[in-house]
């Protein structure tokens, strides 16, 4: 239901305050700055390219503990994404790959991006890092294949083999 005049419904209204209060007050803005700067700075596939290794290197401080099936890795998943905050995740297996369904992720918009879209790479680097351990094997990867278009949409990501492995510099 919309409020006369087209404004946001109070579910939206409240969907964002609630996503909104995920994060402290004193690094809100900064949040919301760092993407668009760095788009500006380094440009879009760079900064993207550094949110994911920025997610990488928090798994790698957060590493899961050993999983046997679906279930497990649900699990632990969630406990980790408790302790950091980052909202929840939903997986399920689909041919070769592994699709997650992640949402309540830490929501920051940017002028450009009222959705907070941009934590999709950060979650790419952090899946990827995440099963690829666990899995050991580094050729599977973590794409987002839907980002978020408003507040309160979910990402979709899907570990598997996505093409040619990118090889370092």
């Amino acid at each position: 239901m919309r409020a006369p005049g087209g404004t946001s419904s109070g579910m939206q209204r409240n969907l964002r305050y609630l996503l909104e209060s995920n994060i402290a007050p004193q690094w809100r803005d900064w949040i919301a700055a760092l993407a668009p700067v760095l788009v500006d700075e380094i440009g879009e596939a760079r900064a993207w390219d550094l949110m994911q290794r920025t997610g990488s290197a928090v798994a790698r401080r957060r590493p899961l503990r050993p999983c046997e099936t679906l279930a497990m890795l649900q699990e632990t998943v969630e406990e980790e994404l408790n302790r950091l905050n980052w909202g929840w995740a939903k997986f399920s297996v689909r041919g070769s790959g592994v699709d997650i369904m992640h949402g309540a992720y830490p929501f920051a918009p940017a002028p450009d991006d009222p959705a907070g879209s941009w934590f999709a790479a950060v979650l790419e680097g952090l899946y990827t890092e995440w099963l690829s351990a666990l899995s050991g094997n580094p050729e599977l990867t973590t794409i987002a294949t839907v980002r978020p278009e408003s507040v309160g949409d979910v990402i979709l990501l899907r570990y598997a083999r996505h093409g040619q492995l990118r090889l370092p510099l």
